[in-house]
This record gives C-alpha cells, structure tokens and sequence, in this order.
C-alpha cells in the first residue's frame, strides 16, 4: 500500500484512518486559478487528489436540449496534465457534458446516463475516456457520474470498457452481481471533514475509509454565499490532516489496498442502511449513533443495519398496533349506530388508506414521514376490518 503523504512515517498509531481528498466538477467553466491554487498546495504537502472531469461541459447542466460543450481547453488539460504527471491528480471521468436528460421535476432525479441504453451510454463513456487518455498521456480508470447517479447499464458500460472503480457517492446506486469494479464512495464534504472525522474516532473500527469531497463552490473566491472556505483555508485543512498521527491521506493510484473490500455487498450494505436512516424519526436519532461519515467495514455495516432493522421493526411495529387498537375501537363504536353505517364507513376507510398506500408506493424515496403515514393507515384499515369479522 503506498501513499504520498508524510504521514506514512508516523506507524506508532495503533489505527490508521485513510483519507482520500476528490474534487469533482474540474471543466471549461470551473475556476482555473482556484485550481491551480489548490494543486500547487497537495503538490507542495507532496499529497495527492482524483479530480472529477468534464470533457465537454455543456453551458448549461440543467437544460436536456443544451448541446455538449467544446472540448477541455487546453489551458485547463496543461494544469491537469502536470498534476497527473507529478502525481499530485488522478483523473476521473466525470461524465460526458454534465447535461441532464430531463428537466428538473420531482419525478426525475438529475443524471446524465440512467435510463440510456448501455450502448449509448458506452459510446458517451468512450468519447469521454479517449479524450482524456489522450490529452493527458495517462490510463483512466475512474469514473464519477454526474450527481452521483447512474443504473446497471451504466456498469456493464463500465465493465466494457475496463475501468476499475465506480466513486459514487453519498447516493448509492444498483450493484452487478459477481461485477470486477470496485465501489467506492464520497462519504463526506471536505467542510465537515473535521467533525466527520471525530466521528469516525468514536465509533470506526479497522478497515474504515475516508473519502472527503469537494466542489468549485466550496471555495470563497468562487462563492462567497456557499463558500466554506479559501485557499488558505484550504491549505489548513491539509496541515491540520498531516499533524493528526493516526491519519492516512491516501493515494487513489497506490491507495486502495488500505480501503478493505471494495465490493459489492459492502456497497449494498451502506445503501440499505442510508436508506433505513432516512426512516427513522428525528426523536429516535438522537438514542444511538449518527449516520455513519465513513465507509465502514463490512461486519460493522452488517451490524449497523441489523440496529437499523429492530429499531425500525420495534418503532413501526408499535405504531401500526397502536393505529389497530383505535381502529377496532372505532370500527367497534361505528358497529353500534347500524350495519349500513358501519359498511360504508368500513369502505370508505379502505378506499382511502388503499389510495394512500398507492401513493406512497409510488414515491421514488421515502422519508420517516411517508413511512409513518403507511403504518398508521394500514394499522387504522386493519382495526376496522378485524372489529367487523
């Protein structure tokens, strides 16, 4: 396992945290000087960091008709260019033009590959790749869909065309069974990359990985509203990093070995617990531990799931039984004014917990909120019926 920090030579720690530093968005409309800046800075701390590119940024991300943008200026690829050749940058794909296939809706998350056909998607990753294997003199082997979103057509693409490993992230996506990629996922903004990583030294355990990630706008001299920090700023973040003893910052081409598995199931387990977390009431947050800022490893993810599961199974459980006791009440105070009354009450009340199921089903994400919105009217339909049996 290799690294480019100097951090490699402090081994008296008993656990090392990798840390991997991503900055995506890098394209013909990103800030060249703020680049620059932040680059000279890893080189000078002999650190390294995937930049995320756009090969042919659209002038317009959110607009499905925008054509694709001119190719990556060759003042942009001489600055990447150097950066790779130093090892200071790893490049990344970062999709084709960053151009969303649909408008902005509630139906439609944003991606610019999922739904495509895996052979348009191919050709899109090929145009992509070629391009940038070609301006910088180096393999590509990454790639980070645009707003993290991507489908099973886009991994066979993947797979097809040989890169190595998917960073997406903090969204997780489908993952192909017996698949050769490695996942590997943002688990934090580099904002917060200080509070994350207390986090992590509370309840990580050997095998947990770090990947901070950052964005144009995170810089003041880019956005000075959303911005969290300058290049000062950042250059702190990096000292602060290098004098923290059992921190690794870690080199993406060398570093993957430090990581653990980067497979499948340990992916799938940290969707599936992203997604519990989203299910749980706020009130119920605050008896066990945040939602993890880290990849973890695969038997503590297992774990956190199962705490996921019997908090969920208990709290959802209660209240759809506490919804069933009114509901029987109810069905049973119904019954005493007369049978047509207590029919037509029954019915309506199926036809619209029925409706309300409908709709929430068909909702692309849930939240706690439509969670329990479900057990309380399957609990309250199910009281009336067994109160009329």
């Amino acid at each position: 396992m290799g690294t480019r920090s100097t951090a490699r030579d402090r081994n008296d720690s008993p656990q090392r945290i990798p840390i991997a530093l991503r900055y995506d968005d890098f394209s013909n409309h990103s800030p060249t000087e703020v680049e620059a800046g932040f680059l000279d800075a890893l080189r000078q701390r002999n650190l390294n960091c995937a930049v995320a590119i756009v090969p042919f940024a659209c002038d317009d991300h959110l607009d499905p008709s925008a054509p694709a943008g001119e190719p990556l200026a060759e003042e942009k690829t001489a600055l990447l260019r150097q950066a790779v050749e130093d090892g200071t940058a790893e490049p990344v794909l970062h999709g084709h033009s960053h151009r969303r296939l649909h408008p902005p809706s509630k139906t439609h998350r944003p991606s610019e590959f999922a739904g495509l056909a895996v052979e348009r998607q191919q050709q899109l990753l090929s145009e992509g790749k070629n391009f940038l294997e070609a301006r910088l003199g180096s393999v590509v082997r990454f790639f980070a869909p645009p707003w993290n979103s991507y489908d099973k057509a886009t991994l066979r693409a993947l797979e097809k065309l040989d890169f190595s490993t998917l960073l997406a992230g903090p969204r997780f996506g489908p993952v192909l069974h017996d698949s050769p990629l490695k996942l590997l996922p943002a688990t934090c903004e580099l904002k917060d990359l200080q509070a994350a990583l207390d986090q992590v030294r509370r309840h990580g355990r050997p095998g947990t990985s770090m990947v901070a990630i950052f964005h144009p706008y995170d810089f003041v001299e880019v956005d000075d509203e959303r911005g969290a920090f300058d290049l000062d700023g950042f250059c702190g973040v990096l000292d602060f990093l290098l004098t923290q003893g059992d921190v690794e910052i870690v080199s993406w081409s060398e570093g993957f070995g430090q990581t653990g598995d980067l497979g499948g199931t340990r992916f799938r387990l940290h969707r599936w617990l992203r997604q519990g977390w989203t299910l749980v009431p706020p009130w119920l947050r605050s008896l066990y531990r945040r939602k993890p800022a880290a990849y973890l490893p695969l038997g503590t993810v297992l774990w956190w799931n199962l705490r996921n599961a019997l908090v969920l199974t208990g709290f959802y459980g209660a209240l759809g039984t506490a919804f069933g006791l009114a509901g029987f009440w109810l069905g049973h105070l119904i019954a005493g004014q007369g049978p047509i009354l207590a029919r037509t009450t029954t019915s309506v009340a199926i036809a619209l917990g029925g409706l309300l199921l409908v709709a929430l089903v068909r909702r692309p994400r849930w939240t706690y909120r439509h969670a329990m919105a479900a057990g309380s009217a399957a609990g309250l339909v199910a009281g009336m019926l067994v109160s009329h049996m």
